[in-house]
């Protein structure tokens, strides 16, 4: 009985044990302290590698720190790097459908900013615009982020942006787009929310303090950091210390950066907690052991740590377990190795950073005694053999392996960035053998597609605008596994089937569009006649549409958005782009259309005889924008109400992604760009 009551014990003081061991572990790694349960949710984005406007080097830096910082304080962190227009608006809507009334919501920018007419714009990396209404469509509206955090009434809301750099379009079109650079005091609600720009109107923000700063991150990234991690101080606190910090860091190289401050929050906030409200025990084991107790859950937490390891022996320097903490620290030095095994004149001898894993050559490399490109050669290793990695150089740049030859075991040196893991090496295998058979059965495909004989055509007698036959069919609509970079909206896939129709050879030409509305719309009118008519929007083409059916047999009309993905697949076939896998081939888009669109019909057609339905300019469909229906459908169209028309294609300004067959956009049905044209289906 006696030995069950002290079994027990044993059990309530592990319990007891745990919330304090859960706070110590947490102090002791610098992780700080935040309120038990308490829901954190942040958006961090970064932007470098800019498409058509001059490239950042700091932005994905900064981003890539915040992340770990917030991410180790408890936030649940909805990151991209390098984001598109879209993919930003996607995680803007990601994260704020993860607010709520009882969390705190951070979001972190850096990037390109500008401001437009006292509206403050964030710059996605694939962004090109040519006049103010051009970035204001592309660009993310700073307001309409604070409005959507507003509307979620977290119970705390921070917004950084570390975006007053240059201006990259003050030199864009025939005059400058935007202020010289910095941006403008919020606009919009931005109610309950604390704003914080990295510097203040027409200012930059520091990157280096000169050139001799190697830090990582920007100026105003790095003390910001530094301050969230300081415990017991409030949010409102820890960014005045950021504003002097940068200011004085600023003003010792001659340069002036004021953080500029907008605060309409209510409430404080406490990134880590103040030191006062640690967990403390309440009950301690009678007979001392209390401290034998704490300094087992301690160790328990530290095995393999060599850091924690040598806190335990400042801790406990008599401690029980202070032979294998000894050995835990050792262990972790970065250790002196004789790369073995080599001729005795090439044994190098160097610290080495331990590793213990098993990688695999991603091609033919060479293995060196020493870490050196011009050290005598081991041997010859060939793609895809495999290495055991025994440590790597200080700077990262060579592995010290061993490599099983036959019997023999070799050791030597190889450049770190030739391995890859194993793991990495089968899908890279798996997919060249499956790029090589979608390859075959392209060309296929092709041989098989130039063999229709496309027998019947239609001429436009006013236009002369020629109309491909495309017969009816069944096929699986929407972005499956066959194809790659699968947007939400593309999704589920569903079976559709068509009745037959006819559709445009090619887009609507800007001498077809003359001929029937007496004007050209198009900012690239230089181009010719030949050349896609846009600047377009949905209403437009109605108008067009009919005023040619009033001078024929009244059959013109858009295609459906089911016609026109069903006609861009060669009649439903598993293409990524409209006639194939490879996008050169068949779309003018932003890799290699030298900005501006080109006459139409000079890339390859599809297996039904039609062109650019990849590229050049997207083309608008009849339907309004609704999500898609995992059901079974039979001519499907969605024209009865909405606020978005679709339109579908990519075009001469955008990736290879947005030319995919199954990538669906949408707009206002009066919007007008110089990426919007048209391609007109006719009834059998």
């Amino acid at each position: 009985s006696r030995m069950i009551k002290i079994y027990k014990y044993n059990i309530l003081v592990a319990l007891l044990l745990i919330p304090w061991f859960l706070a110590t572990a947490a102090d002791e790694r610098g992780l700080g302290r935040i309120p038990p349960g308490e829901k954190r949710v942040a958006l961090v984005i970064g932007n470098n590698d800019y498409q058509h406007v001059e490239k950042l080097k700091n932005a994905v830096a900064d981003a890539q720190a915040m992340k770990r910082e917030l991410s180790a304080l408890g936030f649940e962190v909805v990151f991209r790097q390098d984001a598109s227009r879209k993919e930003m608006n996607k995680a803007i809507t990601t994260f704020t459908n993860k607010l709520s009334p009882d969390a705190v919501g951070l979001v972190f920018y850096a990037g390109h900013g500008v401001q437009i007419r006292s509206a403050n714009y964030l710059v996605p990396v694939d962004v090109e615009a040519q006049e103010e209404s051009d970035l204001m469509n592309e660009a993310i509206d700073v307001a309409r982020i604070l409005e959507q955090m507003s509307e979620t009434k977290a119970k705390f809301s921070l917004a950084v942006l570390d975006a007053c750099r240059d201006n990259p379009f003050k030199g864009s079109g025939s005059r400058a787009i935007g202020g010289t650079r910095g941006l403008a005091a919020p606009s919009g609600n931005a109610s309950g929310i604390m704003v914080i720009y990295s510097a203040g109107a027409n200012q930059q923000a520091l990157d280096r303090l000169n050139a001799a700063d190697k830090h990582p991150n920007g100026l105003f990234t790095r003390e910001f950091l530094k301050a969230i991690k300081e415990p017991g101080v409030n949010v409102k606190a820890a960014v005045e210390n950021v504003k002097q910090t940068v200011i004085a860091q600023a003003k010792s190289v001659g340069h002036q950066q004021t953080p500029a401050i907008y605060d309409q929050s209510t409430g404080s906030f406490f990134f880590t907690l103040p030191p006062d409200s640690k967990v403390t025990l309440s009950v301690e084991p009678s007979g001392g052991s209390g401290q034998t107790d704490r300094e087992t859950v301690y160790w328990q937490s530290a095995q393999g740590d060599p850091v924690m390891c040598q806190k335990y022996l400042q801790k406990y320097p008599k401690g029980e377990y202070v032979d294998l903490a000894q050995r835990c620290v050792e262990k972790g030095k970065p250790s002196t190795v004789v790369a073995g095994g080599m001729p005795d004149d090439e044994k190098s001898q160097m610290k080495l950073d331990p590793m213990d894993r098993e990688m695999v050559s991603g091609k033919p490399v060479k293995l060196r005694a020493s870490a050196d490109a011009k050290g005598k050669l081991v041997r010859d290793m060939k793609e895809g053999e495999k290495a055991h990695v025994l440590g790597r150089t200080p700077d990262g740049k060579w592995y010290r392996v061993e490599v099983k030859v036959g019997k023999e075991t070799k050791e030597g040196f190889v450049i770190a960035e030739d391995l890859m893991d194993e793991t990495a090496w089968e899908k890279r295998k798996r997919e060249d053998e499956q790029k090589a058979q979608e390859e075959q059965k392209r060309k296929k495909e092709d041989r098989e597609a130039a063999q229709i004989e496309m027998a019947r055509h239609f001429e436009d007698p006013v236009t002369g605008m020629e109309f491909v036959l495309v017969p009816g069919g069944t096929f699986q609509m929407g972005c499956d596994s066959w194809t790659s970079d699968c947007d939400d909206d593309e999704k589920p896939v569903h079976q559709v089937t068509l009745s037959g129709f006819w559709l445009g050879k090619t887009e609507i030409t800007q001498g077809q569009w003359q001929a029937v509305m007496g004007s050209n719309p198009s900012k690239f009118s230089s181009c010719g006649d030949q050349c896609p008519v846009e600047k377009v929007s949905w209403e437009d083409v109605q108008t067009f549409i009919k005023k040619l059916n009033a001078r024929g047999d009244g059959k013109f009309r858009l295609p459906t958005e089911a016609e026109w993905e069903y006609a861009c697949r060669s009649g439903g076939k598993e293409e990524n782009y409209s006639g194939g896998k490879g996008v050169d081939q068949v779309a003018w888009y932003d890799g290699n259309s030298g900005h501006k669109t080109h006459p139409v019909g000079t890339r390859s057609a599809n297996g039904l005889g039609l062109f650019d339905m990849s590229g050049n300019v997207y083309e608008w469909v009849q339907d309004w924008n609704t999500d898609y229906s995992s059901a079974a459908q039979t001519n499907p169209i969605y024209d009865s109400s909405g606020s978005y028309r679709v339109y579908r294609g990519g075009s001469w300004v955008y990736g290879a992604s947005n030319t995919r067959c199954a990538n669906r956009y949408s707009y206002t049905p009066d919007g007008r760009f110089h990426i919007l044209g048209a391609r007109l289906a006719r009834r059998l």
